[in-house]
C-alpha cells in the first residue's frame, strides 16, 4: 500500500460531488479510502493469477505452463524429454500429415529420428 501510494505517479482520487462536500475537512481520508479500494482489487487479481498460473503441467516431465496453449506445444512439437517413444511417434505422424511447414530444426529432426 505504501509502495502503491508513493509511486511517480500517483492514482488520482475518484471523488463524487456528494463525497467531496463531506470531506472538505479531510481530503485525505477520501484519498486513502479509494487508494485502498484499487489496492484490494489489485491483490485480488494478484492472487487470481497466482492460484491459476501453475495449474497446467506436462504428466511426463511435470514442467509447469501458465497457459494450456503452452502445454499443448510443449507436447505436439515433440519438446518433451521424457515423453514415451509411442507417443512421440503418434504425435510426430499428425505433425507431418498436417503438413506444418513452420516447424523448428529440432522438431525436424526428431522426426527424422523416429524413422516415420
Amino acid at each position: 500500500m505504501k509502495r502503491h501510494s508513493e509511486r511517480k505517479f500517483p492514482c488520482k482520487a475518484v471523488v463524487g460531488k456528494k463525497e467531496e462536500q463531506k470531506n472538505v475537512k479531510n481530503p485525505k481520508k477520501s484519498q486513502s479510502k479509494s487508494l485502498r479500494k484499487v489496492c484490494e482489487k489489485v491483490c485480488e487479481k494478484s492472487a487470481k493469477l497466482k492460484k491459476t498460473n501453475f495449474d497446467i503441467c506436462c504428466n511426463y516431465c511435470k514442467i509447469n505452463f501458465t497457459h494450456r496453449n503452452s502445454l499443448y506445444k510443449h507436447k505436439s512439437h515433440l519438446r518433451c524429454e521424457k515423453m514415451p517413444k509411442y507417443e512421440m511417434k503418434r504425435r510426430a505422424l499428425k505433425l507431418k500429415n498436417k503438413g506444418v511447414e513452420k516447424l523448428n530444426e529440432n522438431t525436424k529432426n526428431k522426426i527424422k529420428s523416429l524413422k516415420i
